[in-house]
């Protein structure tokens, strides 16, 4: 296997049109094909839908399968995007991965662990298949870091599941990091009685409970917490270490988008679905066009899309042609309120006078999603925040080239179509 030494936009073809997804840097990946002009075809087979594309030749190198540190901000983008599949916090993805690696690939300095979540085998079998979840990688793929994110989102979300029903209550960054150290039983414990030895603690759970979460009592990774005396000492020392690594990669996760958590304060969970009403006289509506947006909540609502995701499609629309049915764009490729292009995009087999056809290019990305984005959709209509559903429409519906811009410009403007 090769490895992607620089981050580029996946292309249809040689020097073609982008296909809407990237090679993040570091990321290991298959060659398919390679063509004059150096230009090579990849397969990334850990990253979501294993997307395939043409990138430059200089962006590979064929001698080696890890890259070392890997960017952090393509890193907080990668568990951003994560998280909203299997619903959990990006910010604290981020902050495990550089508390244990500082978001580094390859082989840990512990024995038998890899990658930036310093992962073994027995932690990547017990995860990295759930169907519930759409998540099914084999066991070699624990060595792929784009896998290792995704697999590693699934062990916090059933953490975070175990220690929530434990709590009657939603944990902290501090309760969830402490589940994935002791697993739920003995965390619950370490919370309920932080007096108690830790060792005593340990020694009441039965090993099937540690067997549930994939918990080696006696983990190498683990063991500055392992040796703290009571659970006053071990929360004392997660706290630190959590709060500095948090804080350590704020700016990757803002930059990302990402939500942003406070140790003390913020709990891992979910936003309550919003009542939202769509401001349909914002100053981002020209009054020229106010009917273009209007049909937009109109036919999405007939889909059985709330209003959130509603207000999330206009802003889309915004963004890409500000409601003006017959824009142009990508050299006479894109067309219409959401610039469906003709090239390899959704647009494909429609006539340019079909698309701006206000009506028809919205039925058109409304089939495109229906057909050929199931998974996706789902995550979209469970949306519970404009982040997660602008974010679900950027990467993919509509995925234009510098997806993280987008997804900051257009929460900007979802929001402001809030009344």
């Amino acid at each position: 296997m090769s490895v992607v030494t620089s981050t580029r936009t996946l292309r249809s073809e040689p020097g073609g049109e982008t296909t809407g997804n990237d090679a993040p840097a570091g990321s290991k990946i298959d060659i398919l094909e390679e063509a004059d002009g150096g230009w090579i075809k990849i397969k990334i087979p850990g990253a979501p839908g294993a997307p395939e594309g043409w990138v430059t030749a200089l962006a590979i190198d064929k001698t080696r399968d890890t890259l070392g540190p890997i960017d952090k901000l393509v890193f907080a983008t990668t568990c951003a995007w994560d998280s909203l599949l299997v619903e959990t916090s990006a910010h604290y993805l981020l902050a495990v991965a550089e508390l244990r690696t500082d978001v580094t690939d390859g082989e840990s300095s512990t024995e038998g662990d890899w990658g930036p979540f310093a992962l073994n085998e027995r932690e990547w079998s017990a995860f990295c298949s759930k169907s519930e979840l759409e998540v099914d990688f084999p066991p070699d793929r624990r060595k792929d870091w784009l896998a290792q994110c995704m697999v590693f989102a699934v062990m916090a979300n059933s953490a975070q599941q175990r220690i929530a029903a434990k709590l009657s209550d939603q944990p902290t960054a501090v309760e969830l990091y402490l589940t994935q150290i002791l697993g739920a039983s003995a965390a619950h414990a370490v919370i309920s009685n932080p007096g108690q030895a830790l060792s005593e603690i340990l020694a009441a759970v039965p090993i099937a409970e540690f067997d549930v979460d994939a918990i080696t009592p006696d983990r190498e990774r683990d063991q500055k917490y392992l040796k703290a005396a009571d659970g006053s000492e071990l929360l004392k020392l997660l706290t630190n270490d959590l709060e500095r690594s948090l804080s350590d990669t704020r700016q990757f996760a803002s930059q990302a988008s990402a939500q942003l958590l406070e140790t003390g304060t913020s709990r891992v969970s979910p936003e309550g679905i919003p009542n939202l009403d769509i401001n349909f006289n914002s100053p981002l509506i020209k009054s020229s066009r106010k009917a273009n947006a209007m049909l937009i909540a109109s036919k999405f609502n007939s889909a059985g899309y709330g209003s959130l995701q509603q207000i999330t499609a206009i802003a889309n629309a915004i963004a890409e042609s500000n409601l003006n049915e017959k824009a142009v764009g990508d050299h006479g490729h894109s067309h219409g309120l959401f610039q469906l292009n003709q090239s390899g995009g959704v647009g494909r087999g429609f006539r340019d006078q079909e698309l701006q056809d206000p009506a028809r290019n919205i039925e058109i990305m409304l089939d495109h999603i229906a057909a050929n984005e199931k998974a996706a959709d789902r995550v979209f209509r469970a949306a519970t925040s404009l982040l997660a559903a602008v974010t679900v429409f950027v990467r993919n519906f509509e995925r234009p080239a510098d997806q993280p811009r987008a997804i900051a410009d257009r929460v900007g403007i979802a929001r402001r179509l809030v009344v």
